[in-house]
């Protein structure tokens, strides 16, 4: 009764705009749960409070969350995720491990991180990165070391497929110009976390199971980003997905050559460029076209050069029909934004309008250079500094036949006063 009495409290804005109380409660229950099961051996305790944590935690978000209380629901989850995954690790202590479905209840500890991309999605002032990601960078090694520990590593799938969520969340949400440098500092975390938990797992002697686990979260992560692409971004955003997307890939091609699974490489490139396509198609306008060229560059890049290493640390794969030399085949696909490049006009084209204007303030000057030739030599030094600051304002290409006639004008004008003086002169 208790926990049903706490989902009702989240369902009603009115009651749920007090989240510590809401929790602090629900996180009582809970412990309470877990110390039945853990004196009595009543699993379905500790089990019913996992369940009910999480659907608590889902129905405020989608029900009664105001704005402000993100830091009450981060602390609260992080209250939780730490109860669930230390509770077998307590109960061993004691002397009463859990089993069966008790010992299950470990998987809410990485799902209640779901709580940290809906937050990063929808609260306008998670937009400093160190606030929201410094708890979950904290649960996450929690969870990466219970899942070495007990080689139970579901655990640190699902809590890494939660990780990149709350990335991909708050890059396309929050990133400007102001956080790319704590956004690039928090992409390269996250990838050390990404690519440090399995190295340290087959140092160790231990094997990664399921097989397919690791790809299978790669994928996923790639459709979210699928996902978040379809809206329209800053132009910062360019560099927080085109980072997500190169950890990805290099997680995909890490995976798939320690795995031997070419096809995890082929389906991660192909939805790579899908994903490229949906963000072309809403936002590389706002981005400009030299940043979204060099993007296309640098996943081509990418393609080649991470089948090309896959391929090297197969060599038992090399005289398979299908492997990992068919997948940078992947990269020619950057030609196709190159064509749609060349047939629109906007971005195949100079900017004529803008040059237009530049091109008039360059006549100008190239009038006064003119000028300047046929008059004194004190005036050509006097406003010779003065030209030499237009041209670095306005450097686009020079009116030629503007130029050419106003020196035939300059000769013509001379020809003019050496003819009046000759008549002057005449007898």
């Amino acid at each position: 009764m208790p926990l049903f009495f706490a989902v009702y409290l989240a369902a009603v804005p009115a009651y749920g705009a007090q989240p510590g109380l809401l929790f602090g409660f629900l996180l009582i229950v809970d412990a309470g749960l877990l110390a039945v099961t853990i004196a009595r051996g009543e699993a379905i305790a500790h089990v019913v409070g996992a369940v009910a944590a999480m659907l608590v935690f889902a129905v405020w978000l989608a029900l009664s969350y105001i704005p402000g209380a993100w830091v009450v629901a981060t602390a609260s989850a992080a209250a939780f995720v730490s109860l669930f995954a230390l509770a077998p690790m307590l109960a061993g202590r004691i002397g009463r491990p859990l089993h069966g479905l008790a010992a299950r209840a470990v998987y809410a500890a990485p799902l209640l991180l779901f709580v940290f991309p809906v937050v990063a999605r929808i609260e306008p002032a998670a937009d400093a990165p160190i606030k929201l990601f410094g708890p979950l960078f904290a649960l996450l090694i929690l969870l990466a070391w219970r899942a070495l520990a007990t080689a139970d590593f579901p655990i640190y799938y699902l809590a890494a497929f939660f990780g990149l969520a709350a990335e991909a969340a708050w890059s396309a949400t929050h990133l400007t110009a102001d956080h790319l440098r704590a956004a690039l500092a928090l992409y390269a975390a996250f990838g050390a976390y990404s690519f440090g938990v399995p190295l340290l797992a087959r140092r160790s002697g231990r094997v990664m199971e399921p097989r397919w686990g690791g790809g299978a979260v790669l994928i996923t992560s790639l459709f979210l980003l699928l996902f978040l692409a379809a809206g329209s971004h800053a132009a910062a955003a360019l560099w927080g997905l085109a980072m997500l997307l190169a950890i990805l890939n290099a997680g995909v091609f890490v995976e798939s050559a320690s795995r031997r699974l070419p096809g995890l490489s082929l389906a991660g490139g192909a939805l790579s460029w899908i994903v490229l396509a949906v963000w072309w198609g809403n936002a590389a306008a706002i981005a400009g076209v030299l940043p979204s060229l060099l993007f296309i560059v640098v996943l081509t890049l990418t393609m080649l050069a991470g089948h090309a290493w896959a391929h090297r640390q197969t060599p038992d794969a090399r005289a398979a029909g299908f492997g990992f030399r068919h997948g940078s085949y992947l990269a020619l696909l950057g030609h196709l934004f190159l064509f749609f490049t060349a047939l629109d006009p906007r971005w195949s084209l100079p900017p004529w309008h803008a040059a237009g204007h530049a091109g008039g303030a360059d006549a100008g000057v190239e009038r006064d250079v003119a000028r300047d030739r046929c008059g004194s030599a004190a005036r050509r030094r006097r406003d010779r500094r003065r030209r030499h600051r237009a041209r670095m304002v306005t450097s686009h290409p020079v009116d030629g036949e503007l130029v050419a006639g106003d020196h035939r004008g300059c000769r013509d004008r001379r020809r003019v006063r050496t003819g009046v003086a000759g008549r002057g002169t005449a007898p």
